[in-house]
């Protein structure tokens, strides 16, 4: 098989490669699968734009096109992070809430065991 022959099939894995790692949560989350499917969204769209895709030189705007998905993934993973990223935040923020919360309710009822004492 020539480069000519794998070119479209290796474009349409890289958008499957990309589906996959940000359809599965744990993935999406994780750094060494993340990067590096934005570098590969980047340079298959670079790549696209500056070498074309073998097969469609009549259609030059079929390689644009597939370039300007690569590079709007590139956004949309980076939103989707992003997303993912303040949730994250989120819920430590809620648990550390609920821990001094229930420190101040803790130290209230101390207080009021030792009023009711006195």
């Amino acid at each position: 098989m020539t480069f000519d022959e794998i070119a479209l099939p290796l474009v349409v894995g890289a958008m499957a490669a990309n589906q996959l790692v940000m359809r599965i949560h744990g993935l999406r989350g994780a750094p060494w699968a993340f990067w590096p499917m934005q570098l590969l969204n980047l340079g298959v769209g670079s790549a696209l734009m500056l070498l074309g895709l073998p097969g469609f030189e009549k259609w030059p705007v079929i390689p644009w096109i597939l370039a300007l998905f690569f590079f709007f993934r590139v956004v949309l993973n980076n939103n989707e992070r992003q997303a993912w990223l303040l949730e994250q935040q989120e819920a430590s923020n809620s648990k550390e809430r609920d821990a001094v919360k229930e420190a101040f309710l803790d130290a209230l009822r101390k207080g009021e065991e030792k009023a009711d004492e006195s």
